[in-house]
């Protein structure tokens, strides 16, 4: 099947190509759209879908940064919701009658109570910022435009997601990059971060791909389908692991300007629905995610 990948020059959409590069899905054909492909532009939505074939499609363009959403709250929701409908009314003007995968966030949510974990995707969403609120607003109109006919459309909600190439704006990433570094000699042995006691669901990107592409195959068009490992990690244990993972010792201290007493304590999704309908299940050990986390920034610093 011809997959059209919006967002595929981000971090999951790197992934799903060296995915499918790799062999492990020759069933799929991905089809990219041009680096100027701008969702603010109607025209220039239009224009591009229409020269290109593809049978389904997998939304991940978006503006996902939470400070920026602050910061910029209109283009956030003109890229993430305006964006989604230009998007849709292209499809619709092309005649598509493949599958829409739209690409939520586990972030909608927001601050759940820990009598209300692990999250089902019944559980009340309750957007803390301007980008989980776009995501919510998006979430409604897509499914609104499944129900209207023409084409189905399917909603997931990724939980955190951990793979090679992964900003370092991100915990996880941050951690292995500052490690890496110091393994090379590059920095002392001495970490300062913010608050290690929470907790959060932690899955690897390949197997986040690979519940994309069950979905497209036998999830059911109007749904929303929560995208998680349903294992409850403390950020400390994480790091611990990534420490021994790396062979050293380390230092570490809180520093009070990392310090967000606003974070959120818990959280831990429950993905039953996703399994029990499309079969699918994450297959690759936490270690193998973490360790290849860790390798990508070794072959990053290595680089002359």
């Amino acid at each position: 099947m011809k997959v059209l990948v919006t967002g595929h020059s981000g971090f999951v959409g790197k992934n799903l190509l060296r995915v499918v590069a790799s062999g492990r899905r020759p069933d799929v054909v991905p089809v990219t759209l041009p680096e100027t492909f701008d969702l603010r532009s109607a025209d220039a939505v239009h224009q591009m879908l229409a020269a290109i074939e593809f049978d389904h499609v997998i939304h991940l363009a978006a503006q996902s940064n939470v400070p920026a959403s602050f910061s910029d709250p209109l283009s956030t929701f003109d890229i993430n919701v305006l964006g989604t409908i230009r998007l849709l009314e292209a499809l619709q003007a092309r005649k598509f009658t493949g599958r829409l995968l739209y690409v939520s966030s586990g972030d909608v949510y927001g601050v759940v109570q820990g009598r209300e974990l692990p999250v089902l995707e019944s559980t009340p969403v309750r957007p803390a910022n301007p980008y989980a609120a776009s995501k919510v607003a998006a979430e409604a109109v897509v499914l609104s435009w499944g129900r209207r006919g023409g084409f189905e459309t399917l909603v997931v909600r990724p939980f955190n997601h951990l793979g090679p190439g992964q900003a370092t704006s991100f915990a996880i990433a941050r951690f292995a990059d500052a490690l890496v570094r110091m393994k090379l000699g590059l920095q002392p042995a001495t970490m300062t971060t913010g608050r290690l006691d929470v907790t959060r669901d932690f899955l690897d990107v390949r197997d986040v791909i690979s519940a994309y592409f069950a979905l497209l195959s036998s999830g059911r068009g109007g749904e929303t389908y929560n995208v998680c490992s349903g294992i409850e990690r403390r950020l400390d244990d994480v790091l611990q692991q990534l420490i021994s993972l790396a062979g050293l010792q380390v230092q570490l201290s809180q520093g009070p300007a990392l310090m967000r007493p606003a974070d959120l304590p818990r959280m831990v999704g429950d993905a039953n629905k996703l399994r029990l309908e499309t079969g699918w299940s994450p297959i690759i050990p936490f270690s193998d995610t973490l360790q290849g986390v860790l390798s990508h920034f070794i072959q990053l610093h290595r680089i002359p």
